[in-house]
């Protein structure tokens, strides 16, 4: 008597008995929903994106056409069922070959969830960008990443192997245009140079200017698929950037480069425009 009294047995019943079918399909359509919308924020302004939108049309037209043509004219496909049926199992695979590099890029995001970021000493980085002023008047290109979260280990096997306290006369050195280490980019982890003449990988991104070089394209490859901090000096205008979560701001001067290294390093998310 006591369990059937219970309001917890009676909504168990209930649901066993089907009266609760509508918050099934309720809850159903919201993780649906949770589910196209992490996807399309995941390929938002990629190549994947794209990828996504010709095999929607193209599925959507076939499927069309085909109930058309069974509705109008009576035809049958038993082939083509069978095909469909027996290619379903491969369409996971596929998708994560085409999507591999968002999926990577989502997985990573995810894992850096709940970090609240590293907090460099102040005295070094306000020593650290004013060398890259010194770089920026002098027209010296240099790409310097800070490591965040996501371990950038295998970028720093690609490098020549140093270990020294993060400083500007040290960064001045290696980016001197006749340094054996001035091509490629630096690593920084926890206040220390790690590694000096790095490879990066290029964005693959067409939407960015033609006046970007090779430097900014690296910086940009790099924060698009991991949460560092990359400051760029360029080459060719002396203009310093500072790139992260895969958008490019230019800075006007050392002061607001040391305000907005801070507020990145110490985990803080400033609207940066692309």
């Amino acid at each position: 008597m006591l369990l059937a009294s219970n309001p917890l047995s009676e909504l168990l019943e209930s649901a066993a008995s089907g009266d609760l079918d509508w918050l099934a399909a309720a809850i159903e359509i919201a993780l649906l929903t949770w589910l196209f919308y992490v996807v399309l924020r995941f390929a938002h302004g990629t190549r994947g994106l794209a990828v996504m939108k010709g095999a929607v049309i193209s599925i959507a037209v076939i499927f069309i056409a085909l109930v058309v043509i069974v509705e109008l004219m009576g035809f049958r496909f038993p082939r083509l069922e069978v095909v469909a049926s027996e290619l379903v199992p491969f369409v996971g695979v596929v998708l994560v070959i085409l999507f591999q590099p968002e999926l990577r890029t989502g997985l990573t995001r995810l894992s850096e969830r709940g970090y609240s970021g590293r907090v460099e000493a102040p005295a070094q980085l306000a020593d650290f960008t004013a060398a890259v002023g010194k770089l920026s008047r002098r027209q010296t290109g240099a790409l310097v990443v800070f490591e965040q979260a996501t371990g950038l280990r295998q970028i720093q096997a690609s490098g020549v192997p140093l270990d020294s306290l993060l400083s500007g006369a040290l960064v001045e050195s290696i980016f001197y245009p006749k340094s054996p280490l001035h091509d490629g980019a630096v690593v920084v982890r926890e206040g220390r140079i790690v590694a000096a003449s790095c490879m990066l990988p290029l964005t693959e991104s067409r939407d960015l200017s033609r006046d970007l070089g090779t430097r900014h394209r690296a910086a940009l490859g790099l924060t698009e698929e991991t949460d560092s901090v990359a400051v760029v000096v360029s080459e060719e205008t002396g203009r310093i950037s500072v790139a992260h979560r895969g958008l490019l701001h230019p800075v006007a001067d050392v002061d607001e480069l040391l305000v907005l290294l801070t507020d990145l390093l110490q985990g803080y998310e400033p609207g940066l425009s692309s």
